[in-house]
């Protein structure tokens, strides 16, 4: 089912929602965005033949940034051609967010020609809505040491009832923000990116692994290694890792906050 009790945007989109309503008992269904196959633009035979191979020069003219500026010049010529030659067996997104950081993309502000104060409204939203996942996976994740005190492992669970709520109250921000045009064209060309951030807001088991024993950088700074997995199946995961000190790892991973033991916080020696 549909959440239809979304109160009215305002323009910052600080939509709050309440912890005891997200954790509702029944797990609400993802809004679904009903999108119309795409029929071939005007002279798409002249970009890319029919049952043939998209040319990469032209698929790498139309993702550029220069290319959405001066290539195809109206955004429902972009995404005609985008989402064409995407249902014609070419890999092509326009990603919303730049890497773990829940910034904007800057391919995505130009393809979507966003002014500043549209970016401002939709990062509010993004932020919001980090807090909320992040708030929630915090309150239900659980951790421990292994036996001999030299690896930290921590497990959040899905939530997909909370984690719906902030998907929906999201997907609706940047409806509204965005506009029926550019929101037709988001569904086509950046929601699939969307529906995969936030460890599928919730929908993924995801585990840290952190290694307790620091290894020591050219300055003498303790870093430690730590990975995560993010997985909705035996078939359909993901992993990262990368080695940060200790203040890095609480402001990147929030959730480890209260697992990591209090005398790492201390200065050491690797």
């Amino acid at each position: 089912m549909r959440f239809t009790s979304v109160a009215a945007m305002t323009g910052c989109l600080l939509l709050g929602v309440g912890l005891g309503w997200m954790l509702h008992s029944t797990p609400p269904a993802r809004r679904v965005v009903q999108i119309q196959a795409p029929e071939p633009p005007a002279n798409i035979a002249e970009v890319t033949p029919v049952n043939a191979a998209p040319n990469p020069t032209v698929a790498a003219a139309i993702v550029s940034p220069e290319g959405v500026s001066t290539g195809v010049t109206t955004l429902a010529q972009r995404t005609a051609v985008l989402a064409w030659l995407k249902a014609h067996g070419a890999f092509i997104a326009i990603p919303a967010l730049t890497g773990n950081d829940d910034t904007l993309s800057p391919l995505f502000i130009s393809y979507f020609e966003l002014s500043p104060g549209v970016v401002g409204k939709l990062q509010a939203g993004l932020t919001h809505a980090r807090g909320q996942n992040d708030a929630m996976s915090s309150s239900v994740a659980t951790g421990g040491l292994n036996a001999d005190g030299t690896k930290l492992t921590v497990t959040v669970p899905p939530f997909p009832t909370a984690g719906g709520m902030i998907h929906d109250t999201l997907l609706l921000a940047f409806e509204h923000v965005l506009g029926p045009e550019r929101f037709e064209a988001f569904n086509q060309v950046s929601r699939d990116n969307f529906e995969g951030e936030m460890d599928k807001f919730g929908l993924n088991t995801v585990t840290y692994t952190m290694d307790l024993k620091p290894t020591a950088t050219f300055s003498g700074r303790a870093i430690y290694a730590i990975s995560t997995k993010s997985a909705q199946s035996n078939f359909d995961w993901r992993t990262s890792g990368g080695r940060l000190d200790v203040s890095q790892i609480r402001k990147t991973y929030p959730v480890l906050g209260r697992f990591i033991p209090a005398d790492l916080d201390q200065p050491r020696q690797p």
